[in-house]
């Protein structure tokens, strides 16, 4: 049986904006604890040693990033974030570079469309039943690898109102646009999804694997796309290292 790894879950506005400047650095604490001299020397493009001690100040102070000495080591392997305030700029700061980065992958990247039949109490506990047990396995399956690599991310869209007569890269990003603006819909953000995981993974393989794994398991609530009352958006990519924490 897979252990379940601990979850730090983001709730606030500071919070969350330390988190969205720093996702690669995040990642990377994930892999193994590190110093800030250690961090600058895998980004040598990055920000100065002042900067980074800026960034990590406010990634301890938000509960995400523990001090030990000089050492720096993520509060958890699994970090959850919820937005309260806009969710536009999650869409245009994280999704849609993270989908305009699928364009140019091809067996390195995976963009799935899973079509449901929901009732509203299962559209309700998809984020706690389904969707952050395949969080903690892409996060087993980097704790367990033991290998660098490039920043890997991948994301989870779901959303109520499924969009007809649109398919592959216009459908994925009118699902991202519907669950964003349903996100911020008191009455819907409940059955709505936005999540982003982002890690150092050597090879794409396993997370491919588990996502598929994962497909199989909403297999007996899988609906045609006429049908659906329901629609989630998987996509897994690996991001291009530009000297930037984001």
């Amino acid at each position: 049986m897979s252990r379940l790894l601990p979850i730090a879950t983001v709730e606030t506005e500071v919070a969350y904006d330390a988190l969205l400047d720093s996702l690669s650095l995040v990642s990377r604490l994930i892999q193994s604890p590190c110093t800030i001299e250690e961090l600058a020397s895998e980004f040598p493009d990055g920000p100065s040693t002042e900067q980074l001690e800026h960034l990590l100040g406010r990634l301890v102070r938000s509960g995400i990033v523990r001090q030990e000495g000089n050492l720096y080591d993520v509060a958890a392997p699994v970090v959850v974030a919820h937005r309260q305030g806009g969710q536009l700029d999650f869409l245009r700061e994280v999704y849609v570079p993270a989908l305009l980065g699928l364009v140019a992958q091809d067996s390195e990247g995976m963009l799935l469309p899973i079509h449901l039949s929901l009732t509203q109490e299962e559209q309700e506990g998809l984020l706690s039943r389904e969707v952050l047990p395949l969080l903690q396995e892409f996060s087993r399956i980097a704790d367990e690898s033991g290998e660098s690599g490039p920043d890997r991310y991948v994301f989870v869209a779901g959303t109520p109102d499924v969009p007809q007569d649109r398919t592959g890269f216009d459908l994925a990003m009118e699902i991202v646009r519907t669950a964003a603006m349903n996100r911020a819909d008191p009455s819907r953000k409940s059955r709505s999804l936005l999540t982003y995981f982002q890690t150092r993974l050597a090879s794409a393989g396993e997370i491919h694997r588990a996502i598929l794994e994962f497909e199989s398991r909403m297999e007996p609530r899988r609906a045609r796309p006429a049908e659906a009352n329901y629609v989630l958006l998987v996509g897994a990519g690996t991001k291009a290292r530009k000297g930037t924490f984001k």
